[in-house]
């Protein structure tokens, strides 16, 4: 799952809209490294649920965490990267494939230190190509 972290930052980079919204500075993968407002982004295991005579399928999942201290500001990040990322799909690697994110579902809840936090889940579905294809026999 780490190469569809690695997507999603190099993305979030390229959009206009999310970088005018919150800097890639402000963004962080594993774990929070400053005050509001920030975003984590984190993934989840992926396993293996369909093999192919091309490769294989994974699911897998990814969080993005928002955090301001308006919830406005919570609020308009999380429709922006709901917009970008909602459906998107990309190349990883050489090879690899995300064929999809597909946003699961959202929390919405209040910070310890005050302010917002809403998380974005999403599930991920990767395509690994077999490096050596199997024989043709004939």
């Amino acid at each position: 799952m780490y190469a569809v972290l690695r997507a999603i930052y190099r993305e979030w980079q390229k959009r206009e809209e999310l970088a005018r919204l919150l800097p890639a500075e402000r963004l962080w993968v594993g774990q929070a490294g400053c005050p509001p407002p920030f975003a984590v982004i984190y993934g989840n295991a992926q396993k293996v649920y369909r093999r192919t005579t091309h490769g294989y399928l994974c699911k897998g999942s990814v969080s993005i965490v928002l955090a301001a201290e308006e919830l406005s500001r919570v609020e308009e990040l999380a429709e922006a990267v709901r917009r970008q990322f909602d459906g998107w799909r990309g190349s990883l690697g050489p090879r690899e494939i995300l064929l999809g994110l597909c946003l699961s579902q959202t929390q919405l809840r209040p910070m310890e230190e005050g302010g917002w936090e809403k998380q974005l889940d999403f599930s991920a579905v990767i395509f690994y190509p077999m490096v050596d294809p199997p024989l043709q026999e004939g």
